[in-house]
């Protein structure tokens, strides 16, 4: 009974405001313009011109890719002017603990995801997210949970660090072993990328993947927002069945593979596939 009083619609606590398209600067104005990748890290930092009319966020607000392959992604936080493709979900409650809601809509990301309208580009449904339901517990519950959820991440980030420091070893063996490739001090023969790859290889399009093929386990999909600049991002986790893998495993990727995204911002960026997956596509 008492989980049923703690019970609540999304839509009854937090309001919601899009962002808007900002002029970008190339100084530090001291307004961070935050866009989709911010969601994830805050490795590559971002500011636009001050304005009026900016949509300003801060860390009581959780942020929402709204449009886009991306839809879906949440972050919280974070201050600063929002881009066009994020809304913010604000609220005046003092019952509300920003890093559990943050935690528990991250877990509802790609359920928001598959409810999405638009035939060609993604949009949020606010019709979906309004109708959400949360359980709200005591903030200091709240708390206590958001907490342990953060120990757990941490753990899961630690393992990650340490398969990357062994990528890291393997790299400087490398180039004590041949050198840096851009100076190339030992001479090597030089080559362009095509006739040194075995092959090149895009991934499924169309009716041969679609969200609605994802399943809770399986065969690792990697899609454009787990690719960064020099790394993989581990987040945003979609899979198929080993029986749908069957019919389109031609676009395989594997340890040793590089993998290279030419949409989204920066335009054209690459990482290595990770050492922890076996194989994905």
């Amino acid at each position: 009974i008492r989980g049923n009083d703690w019970m609540t619609y999304l839509g009854e606590i937090f309001t919601i405001r899009k962002g808007r398209k900002e002029v970008k600067s190339f100084e530090n104005t001291s307004l961070r313009y935050i866009q989709i990748d911010d969601l994830r890290n805050n490795d590559y930092l971002k500011y636009c011109v001050k304005n009026p009319k900016n949509v300003l966020c801060d860390p009581s607000d959780i942020l929402i890719a709204w449009d886009g392959a991306n839809a879906g992604t949440i972050g919280y936080g974070l201050k600063g002017a929002i881009g066009s493709t994020i809304a913010k979900l604000s609220t005046e409650r003092k019952d509300v603990f920003i890093p559990y809601v943050g935690k528990f809509l991250q877990s509802k990301s790609k359920y928001l995801r598959e409810r999405c309208t638009g035939a060609t580009i993604p949009h949020i449904s606010r019709n979906e997210l309004d109708k959400i339901k949360i359980t709200l517990p005591p903030l200091e519950t709240q708390k206590k949970i958001a907490a342990i959820l953060d120990k757990a991440d941490e753990l899961r980030c630690n393992d990650q660090k340490i398969l990357e420091k062994y990528d890291q070893l393997a790299r400087s063996v490398f180039l004590e072993m041949f050198g840096d490739p851009v100076t190339n001090p030992k001479g090597w023969k030089k080559s362009n990328l095509k006739a040194s790859s075995i092959i090149f290889r895009d991934g499924p399009f169309g009716s041969n993947l679609k969200s609605e093929h994802y399943v809770n386990q399986g065969v690792r999909v990697i899609r454009l927002q787990n690719i960064s600049i020099n790394e993989f991002i581990n987040n945003d986790k979609a899979y198929i069945s080993e029986e749908h893998y069957e019919t389109i495993k031609k676009h395989t990727c594997k340890r040793g593979d590089v993998l290279v995204a030419t949409l989204g911002d920066p335009n054209v960026r690459a990482c290595k596939f990770p050492i922890f997956l076996d194989k994905a596509i």
